[in-house]
């Protein structure tokens, strides 16, 4: 089975059919072979270099264009050390990422297997779910809370928010407080920082808001000054979440050597891929530290992938949705696997367990194509 072919779909930004949020744009690759048999991978498409990311998987696939197709731990390991002679970075494993994907789908449509079976098999067949309320539209606190009201009466169990949106402290724990008023005990509340520049407020945000019985705390301050991010974690009496934004497992092994979060939350298409997220875990586990996979991404193929590890890893905690975004994928996808109660079902479909409406994502993306 030879590749032939390599196409790229750049889904531009649009808003939610809820119109909740802006949806950010989306990036995926089609692997084709002269089998007939298609393989469908997604990048974690980061804001203004969403091209630049684009171009790298298109050079990365110049080189594998008319040869045997080959599997995603030789790709890895040839674009590693060949294409991008060790100098890795995050829009390279983005990239990366994508192409890993698609030649897992390849796979596990060639063998005739979900991917959770090459993987070793599923520990469960449903994942947990939270769900994301992130919006850039800057609604009101109260729109916001009634909002967390309604995922909690259409079956979610957990749900994140970002009170620091919010102008000042009193009024972010007034939002904590309303928060936790309407979804009750019984409902997990994560809090997402995104990363705050001032160390001492991230401090005083955890003393605030420990009363409101947080399920976690993320990213107080950012993942790159790990001797802060320590010192931060020391100091706040919840699990710290840290990780969504590096790519490549050394990176997380140095956050897990300095002992610096309770969770690590590695985007499944920006880490690197399958791959490279199941030995993030396979470190993580061994430091006693939990993964639960970032997905800021299509509820597509990175949604589908990101179920397949999450259901053989034996460290999960949790796995991201964003809600806003299910009825936009639906324009151009099918995917095998349904949301209920708070859970995914796993796909079991062959591959990754989606299937791409070509015509629709032409009519919503700009594609570029090689061939051999």
């Amino acid at each position: 089975m030879k590749l032939t072919a390599v196409s790229t779909y750049l889904v531009a930004a649009s808003e939610s059919p809820d119109g909740w949020s802006g949806i950010k744009p989306f990036l995926f690759v089609k692997l084709e072979t002269d089998s007939g048999i298609e393989g469908w991978g997604e990048a974690y498409a980061l804001a203004g270099r969403e091209t630049a990311i684009e171009q790298i998987i298109l050079s990365l696939t110049r080189g594998f264009l008319g040869q045997e197709v080959i599997g995603p731990r030789t790709m890895r390991q040839t674009a590693i050390l060949d294409f991008a002679d060790k100098r890795t970075g995050i829009d390279f494993f983005c990239a990366l990422s994508a192409l890993e994907l698609a030649l897992w789908d390849l796979q596990g449509k060639r063998i005739g297997a979900p991917v959770h079976e090459l993987l070793g098999g599923a520990l469960r067949n449903a994942i947990p779910l939270y769900v994301n309320t992130w919006s850039d539209q800057l609604p009101s606190a109260e729109m916001v809370v009634e909002r967390t009201r309604k995922l909690k009466a259409d079956g979610y169990r957990a749900v994140k928010v970002y009170p620091m949106q919010y102008p000042d402290l009193n009024q972010a724990e007034d939002f904590l407080r309303a928060v936790r008023e309407a979804v009750g005990p019984e409902t997990d509340v994560m809090v997402d920082l995104n990363a705050l520049n001032d160390p001492y407020l991230a401090l005083q945000a955890a003393r605030r808001f420990e009363p409101y019985d947080l399920f976690w705390f993320e990213e107080p301050v950012t993942s790159d000054d790990l001797d802060l991010l320590g010192e931060i974690r020391s100091q706040v009496p919840m699990r710290v979440v840290s990780g969504e934004r590096h790519g490549g497992k050394f990176k997380f092994r140095e956050m897990l050597t300095a002992r610096v979060a309770d969770v690590l939350n590695p985007d499944i298409v920006g880490c690197g891929g399958i791959l490279e997220l199941l030995e993030i875990s396979a470190l993580a586990e061994s430091f006693s530290v939990a993964v639960s996979p970032h997905n800021y991404n299509s509820t597509t193929i990175a949604m589908a992938a990101m179920l397949q590890v999450s259901a053989v890893i034996p460290n999960l905690l949790t796995a991201e949705l964003y809600p806003d975004y299910l009825d936009a994928g639906r324009r151009f996808a099918d995917v095998d696997f349904d949301i209920a109660g708070g859970y995914a079902s796993l796909p079991f479909s062959h591959g990754l367990g989606v299937t791409m409406n070509e015509d629709a994502l032409n009519g919503l993306s700009r594609k570029t194509s090689i061939s051999a």
